[in-house]
């Protein structure tokens, strides 16, 4: 889940971005996932309270790859759009009971020429999540 917010008191415009800054490399070795991406799909948002606001857009998928940076979401400048505190989760929550999202809502693909000879255990991979005031 990611919760995020804008207290300004002027309706002024946001929209939240997400780097994967960091590829996913093992917890306990040197083996790295080459050129894979993780897929986010089936937001669901709600607000986290202090809302004024319509609900802000949020991007139906969400790609990310490594360096690159992707939308999450953007609130508009006109009434007051994504005013307050809002999470959104990606596929069921324990508010939501969003069939057959749970499972596929996030996706790791591991390209095959690195599947081929990747190392088994765990990896873990940064995320940069982003807040930037614009119209």
């Amino acid at each position: 889940m990611l919760q995020f917010g804008d207290l300004r008191t002027d309706a002024n415009g946001y929209t939240v971005n997400a780097k994967m800054t960091k590829q996913f490399t093992q917890t306990a070795g040197t083996g790295e996932l080459t050129g894979s991406t993780i897929t986010f799909t089936n937001p669901w948002s709600n607000t986290a309270g202090g809302s004024t606001g319509t609900t802000p857009g949020f991007e139906a998928t969400v790609k990310l790859e490594f360096d690159q940076s992707a939308l999450v979401a953007t609130a508009g400048n006109a009434d007051k759009a994504g005013k307050g505190m809002w999470t959104v989760e990606y596929g069921s929550s324990t508010n939501v009971n969003a069939e057959d999202t749970t499972a596929n809502s996030v996706k790791l693909l591991i390209p095959a020429y690195t599947a081929s000879s990747m190392a088994g255990g765990d990896y873990q991979a940064d995320i940069e999540w982003s807040i930037t005031a614009a119209p």
